[in-house]
């Protein structure tokens, strides 16, 4: 299903790409190769249990929604599932796993291996209008140097901003942390709602 949202988003230019990341984050690092024009990115979820919602109270994690969810989420929920590359249109980061509770929110969809742990990669979506939101994406890249590709394995759907929580108008991450965490623990809807060719 195609609509007139679908295609004005489209129209927003992509500010930033894996390649670019990759290129600038290993440059003369362990990527030895330069990552040029010539590779080719693909987006996929790692399986289907990444488009199904989790809870976790004891790391204060949860990526279930409910009626009172912005609706620049669930639009932009919707709009991923569309189409994944849309995680380029905004800011990506390289994931260093220095707190516990980023890996373990990680591994209730996916058991990092150690040699993949420099290749998570945390994409901020934004919306149509360049506007910052809470949902992050996390990936696994894999790099194919034979057949010059880029493969983006999507592993955690967090759309409240609970993975690496941050702090937001002088208030303290920890605070920011909890009551957004407390503010969506009864949360029922979960988000392959959304993950969906068509909204329900």
């Amino acid at each position: 299903m195609e609509t007139n949202f679908l295609k004005s988003f489209e129209k927003v230019p992509r500010r930033t790409s894996f390649r670019a990341v990759l290129s600038n984050e290993f440059k003369g690092n362990s990527f030895k190769e330069d990552i040029t024009d010539e590779y080719k990115t693909e987006f996929n979820f790692y399986n289907n249990n990444v488009k199904k919602s989790r809870i976790n109270k004891d790391l204060l994690f949860t990526n279930y929604l409910s009626n009172r969810t912005p609706r620049d989420i669930t639009d932009i929920l919707y709009q991923f599932h569309q189409d994944p590359s849309i995680i380029e249109r905004g800011k990506i980061d390289q994931v260093r796993l220095n707190r516990s509770k980023i890996k373990q929110c990680l591994s209730i969809y996916y058991e990092l291996q150690e040699e993949e742990e420099e290749y998570v990669f945390k994409a901020n979506i934004e919306t149509l209008s360049a506007q910052k939101i809470e949902v992050r994406i996390y990936c696994v890249v894999d790099l194919d140097s034979e057949s010059k590709h880029i493969n983006v394995n999507i592993i955690t759907i967090d759309p409240f901003h609970l993975v690496i929580p941050s702090d937001h108008r002088g208030e303290d991450k920890l605070v920011v942390e909890k009551r957004t965490f407390d503010s969506n623990s009864q949360n029922k809807i979960c988000i392959s709602n959304y993950l969906t060719d068509f909204v329900l």
